[in-house]
């Protein structure tokens, strides 16, 4: 169930000292980072295809090896899939029938099939405050012109570390 990186992808890493190799830098945490900017945050994400979708807000996902899971609007923010559409996801046993999968978190990948975004203008940003207890914190726009509340079910949870470069959309509250 793991994917591998590929060359040129976005990711988000806490950078260490590496202690085995004195000077050189190991990562650490590593996340994937949508195009549209979102982390992926938990256990490692699969490639997904959307084979079925409700417009009640539920549907299904096949993975590459054939295993097909149940998803739910919830885990990935709201809105539609479309049928074609290429995801990567987190799949456990069903917590209802632990016999079928469900999807866990969901990264959408195909940003031109899915559905229309209200102009998105992604702005770079600094993690300024986070809380890991409560879930929230504070991004800074790099530009000074604003500080961002943003709370983890922002970019699927987890966490964001103090100091982090990251992308962010100045939305209503």
């Amino acid at each position: 169930g793991t994917v591998n990186l590929t060359r040129g992808e976005l990711v988000s890493a806490l950078i260490v000292e590496d202690a085995q190799n004195p000077g050189k830098w190991a990562a650490q945490d590593v996340r994937r980072v949508a195009r549209h900017g979102k982390i992926a945050a938990g256990p490692p994400m699969e490639l997904a295809e959307v084979v079925e979708w409700q417009d009640r807000g539920f549907g299904f996902v096949q993975t590459s090896d054939g295993r097909r899971a149940y998803v739910h609007h919830s885990k990935f923010g709201g809105g539609d899939l479309v049928v074609g559409e290429h995801v990567e996801v987190t799949i456990s046993p069903d917590k209802i029938n632990p016999s079928k999968l469900m999807v866990e978190s969901l990264v959408r990948l195909d940003l031109d099939q899915a559905e229309p975004e209200l102009n998105e203008a992604w702005e770079p940003g600094i993690v300024a405050e986070w809380y890991d207890d409560k879930g929230y914190g504070f991004v800074d726009l790099v530009d000074g012109s604003q500080r961002l509340y943003v709370h983890h079910t922002a970019f699927g949870g987890g966490s964001l570390t103090l100091g982090e470069q990251c992308e962010a959309v100045a939305a209503p509250d």
